[in-house]
């Protein structure tokens, strides 16, 4: 047996067929055929607007899957801390910039090695660039102040789009004896 939902849609489209059929030739059909051809009308308009909306946010979904991601880090390994910059994306990565705050010049490793990482021209897709940036013992001297880094990084696509991270921040007063401390509060409740 069909459940009372079911039953009352097929007693309801049955009733509504009969009175179609028994007023056919009236005013009423007529009227009720006219209201149905405008709300047919603004339906289909209402599937064209919601399938173009879907079409667009397939494309942009394909788009952000398809494009460059670079990021800059500061990775610590084997007493130095290394400047290292990456495209995590599945395109290459065109006029890439990376601007630290303050400058990593205060880390004292030697400008030559790291500078020309800052600027790419190319990136391909997970490709890495990595040089020494500065050794342990001269971060554990450093001002506090100095230890935290603002990262910015901007590049293009193949299709000249640009973009730009927004600003993240790489602490290096965690880094301690070749481990990354991670600082946690716990509150008494």
């Amino acid at each position: 047996m069909k459940n009372k939902p079911e039953l009352f849609v097929y007693i309801t489209i049955f009733l509504v067929l009969v009175l179609i059929i028994v007023f056919a030739g009236s005013c009423f059909v007529q009227r009720i055929n006219g209201v149905s051809n405008v709300l047919l009308s603004v339906l289909t308009a209402g599937y064209v607007f919601l399938t173009y909306w879907i079409l667009k946010s397939t494309r942009q979904s394909i788009l952000e899957q398809n494009r460059p991601y670079v990021i800059a880090n500061l990775p610590y390994e084997n007493q130095q801390v290394w400047l290292s910059v990456k495209n995590i994306g599945n395109r290459p990565a065109l006029d890439v910039k990376v601007t630290f705050t303050p400058s990593l010049e205060v880390l004292g490793g030697k400008s030559e090695m790291w500078a020309p990482l800052l600027t790419q021209a190319f990136l391909a897709p997970n490709d890495e660039k990595r040089n020494p940036a500065g050794l342990a013992y001269d971060i554990i001297k450093l001002d506090p102040t100095n230890k935290v880094f603002q990262v910015e990084v901007t590049y293009f696509d193949s299709e000249l789009s640009s973009y730009s991270t927004k600003p993240y921040k790489i602490n290096l007063s965690n880094y301690v004896f070749n481990k990354l401390v991670i600082n946690t509060e716990t509150k008494k409740g």
